[in-house]
């Protein structure tokens, strides 16, 4: 008869079956979305706050091109910066930053991301690019607003005179008939 003390091997796998319990917990609550896509633009891994972040459903998304989940002008910006992305040398690991908006955000239901999209195309581990968005928030969108804003208007300022004073005397009546303020 043998004896086999197995009290060890027991408690290691409780511990690994905790952790695991714990990783998905983390991964379904966590406040960044991170998107694999192959090299057709396809979702081929997302994480777990995909739904919670753009309201979609993995298996809507598996397989699918992630420009699917974009409003139009940000599935243009996301092109671009896939297409610069594929044009680089294998090995530089080039990053760009991006804010797209799910294309929910039309019907006020969408969401405004900030996203680092990153070729690991060359990553055998990863082989993909990897997109981490995070959803910007009321306090964030709002200050997104006020730097768009200040962009545009150092935009103007650049212009001649004329056009200055005529663009800044549009944008001021467009921002009253949208604020309804009375003249």
């Amino acid at each position: 008869i043998s004896v086999v003390d197995t009290t060890a091997e027991r408690a290691a796998r409780r511990r690994g079956r905790a952790m695991d319990a714990r990783s998905r917990s983390l991964a379904q609550h966590q406040s960044e979305l991170t998107i694999v896509l192959n090299a057709d633009r396809r979702v081929i891994f997302a994480s777990a706050a995909l739904e919670p972040i753009t309201g979609e459903h993995e298996g809507d998304v598996m397989g699918s091109p992630f420009e699917f989940i974009l409003d139009q002008p940000s599935r243009i910006e996301f092109r671009r910066a896939v297409d610069r992305l594929l044009r680089e040398s294998a090995g530089d690991r080039q990053s760009t930053s991006l804010h797209l908006r799910t294309r929910a955000a039309l019907a006020g239901n969408g969401r405004s991301l900030s996203c680092v999209l990153a070729n690991c195309l060359d990553d055998p581990r990863v082989r993909g690019l990897v997109l981490t968005a995070r959803d910007l928030g009321p306090a964030e969108r709002a200050q997104a607003r006020r730097l768009r804003f200040r962009e545009r208007l150092l935009e103007l300022a650049i212009q001649p005179k004329s056009d200055f004073t005529q663009t800044l005397a549009t944008v001021l009546r467009s921002t009253a008939e949208v604020l309804d303020v009375s003249t």
